[in-house]
């Protein structure tokens, strides 16, 4: 079994064990150049908080000032990956509940650029990140 795999093997553990309640997908792959492991899941705890969890399995960062791959979180004892990617979707439930409120809260009669730039100072799509980077959802 490759490093990667090991390693996304280790992650679906602690993952369930630390948000039982959340269904992650944890997926592995091996390319020309490294290889990766792929975290996505709907709703749960903010992307922020699963990287925490996880972070002890990537061994590096690219650095795209220099375009060089750093080795900086290199460990001997744990099968790690080149790449490690953590994506969390919202479910439309979730993504209403949102955007109602930050309508609601900023006086805005609906969902658009024009609007939200005039109301909020920035485009939906990131007055939406804004507010829910942070938030945990209930899966």
């Amino acid at each position: 079994m490759s490093d990667q795999a090991q390693a996304a093997k280790m992650i679906r553990t602690i993952l369930k064990e630390k948000f039982p309640t959340v269904k992650f997908s944890v997926t592995s792959q091996g390319f020309a150049g490294g290889d990766s492991v792929d975290v996505n899941y709907v709703d749960g705890p903010p992307t922020e908080q699963v990287k925490k969890e996880i972070s002890q399995f990537q061994y590096g960062h690219f650095n795209s000032m220099e375009d060089i791959y750093e080795y900086s979180n290199k460990k001997t004892d744990l099968p790690q990956t080149k790449f490690l990617m953590v994506q969390r979707e919202i479910s439309e439930a979730n993504r209403k509940m949102v955007t109602d409120k930050i309508m609601k809260d900023y006086g805005m009669n609906g969902w658009n650029d024009t609007e939200c730039r005039a109301k909020c100072g920035a485009w939906t799509c990131e007055k939406f990140w804004m507010v829910t980077q942070n938030m945990t959802f209930a899966s």
